[in-house]
């Protein structure tokens, strides 16, 4: 049974994703149209005909994902390391079901990293971490046992890997890694999830006391420097928009978990 604070934070994230309230704009805009509501009418599709201009015209990706990709810039890796955690969310597993094979989503890198890391780490442990974040559909679809598959058919040896199929989201991949980890002073593991979810991740198992060294991956937009007179190119609509709601769902989560004391870090950093 999904939990109360699971549930809010889905149905939360449903009402402030900025796809949403554009739409809830628009409709609204269209409602006071043909209850001859011109004046309130005017402003509501004026305001949403800007936002639309400004996220095909400005490179909103660049200003709302940017700052979050490079708050852990790349570094070197260390020569050893005891173990390395990957974050779940490569693998879509009501498709993987529904169509009987691994679908591998956008953010394929994450798994590809398995592979990577696997052989320049022959004696680290390995752990995948991926439930179901589902609240609808079947919950018994894991996405770690799809993983397994990918990662089979990818060649990494079944004997290197561990599976934490429970967690939900990225509070819960934190909780059961600890748990399964089990780590101790002096240990040094990798933690890889995309780039810009690697603030929140960092936060979180942080929270939970569990040091990791963020290796970043599934990169969507160039080095920030704080600035904008380098990233003037427009974005387009399609990519502002999917900037917008991805960026937009980092930052809210980062509020979310540091009010709710499941990281000590309002923006979490080096």
């Amino acid at each position: 049974m999904p939990s109360f604070l699971f549930v809010m934070s889905k149905i939360y994230w449903f009402v402030v994703n900025p796809v949403t309230l554009l739409l809830v704009l628009a409709v609204v805009g269209l409602v006071c149209l043909w209850l001859d509501r011109h004046r309130s009418a005017k402003i509501l599709l004026t305001l949403l005909v800007a936002v639309m201009v400004s996220l095909y015209l400005l490179p909103i990706g660049q200003w709302v994902v940017g700052p979050l990709e490079s708050r852990f810039s790349a570094v070197p890796l260390p020569p050893q390391v005891t173990g390395i955690i990957v974050l779940g969310a490569s693998v879509d597993p009501t498709l993987s079901r529904l169509r009987g094979q691994p679908v591998i989503n956008d953010s394929g890198e994450r798994i590809l990293a398995v592979a990577r890391l696997s052989r320049q780490y022959p004696q680290a442990r390995m752990i995948y971490s991926g439930g179901s974040s589902s609240v609808v559909f079947n919950r018994d679809d894991r996405e770690a046992d799809y993983a397994a598959l990918v990662l089979a058919d990818m060649g990494v040896a079944s004997s290197r890997l561990e599976f934490e199929r429970n967690s939900r989201n990225t509070f819960e991949n934190a909780v059961y890694c600890k748990a399964l980890a089990q780590p101790k002073p002096g240990e040094v593991w990798l933690l890889v999830t995309s780039a810009i979810h690697m603030p929140r991740a960092v936060g979180l198992f942080r929270g939970q006391g569990f040091a990791v060294v963020p290796y970043s991956v599934d990169y969507r937009t160039a080095p920030w420097t704080g600035g904008v007179q380098d990233y003037l190119a427009p974005g387009g609509l399609v990519d502002g928009l999917q900037a917008l709601k991805s960026g937009g769902k980092e930052w809210v989560g980062l509020l979310a978990v540091w009010i709710f004391g499941q990281s000590s870090e309002l923006f979490p950093g080096p």
